[in-house]
């Protein structure tokens, strides 16, 4: 993290918000982040929000102890990622993550997306896609400061052209941009995946 820093490069811990574990399970998760923070990391990031688990009990209990740690060290962010369905998961408790948070990162991976018998979407129809539900979605729970952050795709069969138009599109717009990038790393800490290696998402 240090050397990151001396280069002027901002780091951010991500971690699977495992919202389907009890409350040991979720404390922990906020151990871990705390520990996170204390290695030096800017920011921490709830990823994959309510893939796993959807409790609002559970959500309150998750986001309040993040926010406890970001708000004890000044000039750390909290912000939670997910694809960009808001409306069609509505059932979640998305209000919680805007509560707590200071940004949405929104997984806007054109690539991914598209209706039945329909074209996958550009780059420019996910960024409408995004800021289409996140309107909605602020509409339903004013008030929240939480900012949206594009995230576009830099993985798979994309091409650096449609990078290019999700940053000329998304740049006028937003306090910033980002792309998740797959790489793999070395395990940490004895973590595998069932493929010897540990896979994780990078921004670039």
């Amino acid at each position: 993290v240090q050397e990151f820093h001396r280069k002027n490069i901002r780091v951010y811990a991500y971690f699977t918000a495992r919202l389907d574990k009890n409350r040991k399970g979720i404390l922990r998760q906020v151990e871990l982040a705390r520990k996170a923070l204390k290695l030096g990391a800017d920011g921490l990031v709830a990823d994959d929000l309510f893939l796993f688990g959807t409790s609002r009990t559970k959500a309150e209990l998750y986001f309040s102890g993040l926010r406890k740690l970001v708000d004890s060290r000044p000039g750390t962010v909290l912000a939670f990622s997910a694809f960009p369905h808001l409306l069609r998961n509505f059932n979640q408790p998305w209000d919680i993550a805007m509560k707590y948070s200071t940004h949405f990162l929104s997984q806007s991976y054109w690539r991914l997306f598209r209706q039945r018998n329909q074209p996958r979407m550009t780059p420019e129809s996910s960024l409408a896609y995004t800021q289409a539900n996140w309107d909605a979605l602020r509409a339903y729970f004013p008030g929240y400061k939480c900012e949206l952050i594009p995230v576009g795709q830099s993985y798979g069969s994309v091409t650096a052209s449609q990078m290019d138009r999700f940053l000329e599109r998304a740049y006028p717009y937003y306090r910033t941009v980002t792309f998740f990038a797959g790489t793999q790393c070395q395990p940490v800490d004895g973590i595998r995946s069932k493929h010897g290696e540990t896979n994780t998402r990078l921004p670039v």
